[in-house]
């Protein structure tokens, strides 16, 4: 029993790896969402709200609702515009949700990657200084997103 008391951790290729990724509560996810639209000043978001847990469950949904809402207020704009015409007959326009969820996916994962690379960078070249993961700016960065979902409408 070399490990009691340790976590053993499951290889990546299992769903239990992923799982730890995706273990949040309504209220946490709820509190993060209010305090990356509502920042209080003085207080560091990542280490109020984030770091003792990073999670992937807020920004992969906070992605897939602002997919949604670009797609839904896409085809509505379109049929407002052609609404009176006799000759307008409405067809859903559903590229629009494969284009707006590659770019929004693409923009949430490669943003954070880019800034994380450059952290990563900047920390070698100039100091040691206590740095963000990756797993934490995309978390931030995810529910960030959050302010999209209304502007989108």
């Amino acid at each position: 029993q070399l490990l009691a008391g340790q976590k053993k951790s499951a290889p990546f290729w299992t769903f239990e790896y992923y799982q730890t990724f995706f273990d949040v509560d309504t209220y946490q996810v709820l509190d993060r969402i209010k305090g990356s639209v509502f920042p209080v000043p003085g207080k560091n978001f990542v280490r109020l709200y984030i770091r003792s847990n990073p999670d992937l469950y807020g920004p992969f949904w906070i992605c897939a609702t602002l997919v949604f809402t670009i797609a839904v207020s896409g085809n509505l704009s379109n049929f407002f515009i052609h609404l009176g015409k006799p000759t307008y007959h409405y067809v859903p326009e559903f590229r629009k949700v494969s284009i707006a969820a590659t770019t929004i996916y693409a923009y949430a994962w490669l943003v954070p990657l880019a800034l994380w690379s450059f952290l990563m960078w900047r920390n070698t070249k100039v100091m040691n200084i206590v740095s963000y993961s990756f797993l934490e700016i995309v978390c931030v960065y995810g529910y960030s997103l959050f302010i999209y979902i209304p502007t989108a409408v």
